[in-house]
């Protein structure tokens, strides 16, 4: 297993180094061990970590707490409890679909409000 500085772990990111602290600070990652000298010490762990939650927070529904779950799942995968982590996710996936249910309804209400009272050209 590798090993990596902070510095080096926001370069494989692509986020800049406060960024990795903040996602420590935030619960988003699991505490890494650090040196003698205070520096922490990332493994591949903490890339597959960091990578979950870059991918969950590009996901731009933020309704119905649908963000909250994600941050939760991220929070708790990042404590280890891959069960509850997964049993999180299906609900998010459960509650999207539920969204899009929804979304796709009021597509069909519209189209046939529209349908109904489209506007007349030249008396047509």
């Amino acid at each position: 297993m590798y090993t990596y500085k902070t510095s080096q772990i926001a370069e494989l990111i692509g986020i800049h180094p406060n960024t990795v602290r903040l996602y420590e600070d935030l619960g988003l990652i699991p505490k890494p061990k650090r040196q003698v000298n205070g520096y922490r010490i990332f493994t591949d762990h903490h890339v597959e970590q960091f990578r979950l939650a870059r991918r969950a927070f590009q996901i731009e529904v933020l309704q119905n707490g649908l963000r909250k779950k994600m941050v939760k799942m991220v929070k708790t995968a990042a404590l280890g409890d891959y069960d509850k982590a997964l049993q999180l996710t299906q609900e998010y996936i459960e509650q999207l679909q539920e969204e899009r249910n929804n979304a796709e309804e009021a597509i069909r209400i519209v189209k046939r409000f529209y349908t109904v009272n489209q506007p007349k050209i030249n008396g047509i």
